[in-house]
């Protein structure tokens, strides 16, 4: 979205505000939300800068987790400054959808900032829905505005439920979802790609249930129990290493938070295997354009899956096993726990494996952890459907959201579809990976 700033005063005097009368400006030398300075305290760092988490400013959980290797519950609660001020503890937001500038990444809501990617002004809620003689293109205009109130601020602090199982008598959980990263269902990375893996298994509380057809609390008769306390995110700005994101809130800063049967399973035990499926450079798939505009079309290419012999429990047979290492777990700005890696393709070396392997062509990536029960092959390998959130004050008690879903479509693998497979207790996802642009295959 084009957004157009017509400045009243001079840009210099503009320069030395931190507060004009329909907006807040990121002090000088601040980059990304959150920072310091500006009227009432922040959870601002040093200098201007995002807080580290080793100053007290780190990620909120945000969608409910089980940890198995904790015995300690944490119910849902919701803390934040009692007068909050406008670009140091939150910002705002409309409902709608927002894009990045190439179109690649789409977000949930629609921010009231200056720039999307690398802004500077917080608006208001007058200049964000009217704008008058200030913005030419209010970003939310003729809407009703949200506060959204960020993470990595100290003072910001809420947490979803979270339950701790390892005092159990079978401290694992079965897999209801599993998500692989988008980055890699929808992209053939090249052999000197940085390939950023993720993965999410998700369990349930509740077999079976869909949020499209039936409330959390009218599907089970102990809702107190099986019906997860969440919160609403929505975006600010920025994407990668300087995204911001926060939690949806009203005028009087109480949140919007959801009833949900899904928690990402979080586990110390995880394993990420990392194989070549066979020596060799492949024809990788692609998309194609279709007969009509914006129409894509899927370029068939399968995975040599007949050359792999079985899985030995840490291996593929008969691929090259390039890394199998701990799978680390991590709580993104987003609030969800995630285990990620950064894949550093063009320091990949296989020639222990022999001189006729080579980095491109077909690769399978491998999540398994023994407290994880991959026992459903037809778990969808996506996000659980979103609940409804609702503005509630925590802790809920009796108060459960009564609304369901509508118009939900289940998102589609755009390139490499990820597998459940069920007789080796695992997922995994195949993928291709191309030459450098212009160039043969590296060794």
């Amino acid at each position: 979205m084009k957004r157009t700033l017509a400045f009243i005063a001079a840009a210099a005097l503009m320069g030395m505000l931190a507060f004009s009368g329909s907006a807040f400006a990121l002090p000088a030398g601040c980059d990304a939300p959150p920072c310091g300075g500006g009227g009432g305290g922040g959870g601002g760092g040093g200098g201007n800068k995002p807080p580290t988490p080793e100053e007290g400013a780190g990620n909120n959980l945000a969608l409910p987790g089980v940890l198995l290797q904790s015995a300690t519950d944490i119910p849902a609660y919701w803390n934040i400054p009692e007068y909050p001020v406008l670009g140091v503890h939150y910002s705002l937001g409309c409902e709608g959808e927002e894009y990045n500038p190439d179109g690649s990444q789409s977000y949930p809501n629609i921010s009231c900032v200056d720039d999307l990617m690398n802004p500077t002004e917080y608006y208001d809620a007058t200049t964000c829905t009217d704008g008058s003689l200030t913005v030419t293109e209010p970003p939310c205009y003729g809407q009703q505005v949200s506060r959204i109130f960020w993470q990595k601020v100290a003072e910001n602090d809420w947490w979803a439920d979270e339950d701790g199982i390892s005092d159990e008598e079978s401290a694992s959980r079965s897999v209801a979802y599993v998500d692989w990263g988008d980055a890699l269902e929808a992209v053939s990375w090249t052999e000197r790609s940085q390939i950023r893996v993720e993965t999410q298994p998700y369990s349930s509380t509740i077999d079976m249930f869909d949020p499209t057809s039936v409330a959390c609390y009218t599907a089970t008769e102990n809702a107190e129990t099986d019906c997860k306390v969440g919160f609403q995110m929505w975006h600010v700005s920025g994407q990668g290493t300087n995204e911001q994101w926060g939690v949806r809130a009203d005028d009087s800063n109480v949140s919007y938070n959801y009833d949900s049967p899904f928690e990402i399973i979080h586990t110390e035990a995880a394993r990420l295997n990392i194989a070549k499926m066979e020596p060799g450079d492949a024809e990788c798939p692609g998309q194609g354009g279709g007969d009509e505009e914006g129409e894509v079309v899927i370029l068939q290419s399968e995975p040599p899956v007949g050359e792999l012999g079985a899985w030995t429990g840490s291996e593929w047979g008969n691929a090259c096993t390039w890394r199998d290492a701990p799978y680390s777990i991590e709580l993104s700005v987003g609030g969800k726990y995630v285990y990620g890696y950064n894949w550093p393709m063009k320091t990949v070396a296989l020639e222990p494996c022999g001189p006729e392997w080579v980095r491109t062509g077909w690769w399978r990536l491998t999540f398994y952890a023994p407290d994880v029960n991959f026992d459903d092959s037809l778990a969808p390998t996506h996000a659980p459907p979103p609940s409804p959130a609702e503005v509630r004050a925590l802790p809920r008690d009796s108060n459960y959201i009564e609304t369901t879903l509508n118009d939900y479509v289940a998102p589609v693998s755009e390139l490499y579809a990820p597998v459940v497979d069920s007789s080796n207790n695992l997922t995994y996802i195949d993928i291709c990976v191309i030459p450098k642009p212009g160039g043969k295959p590296d060794k």
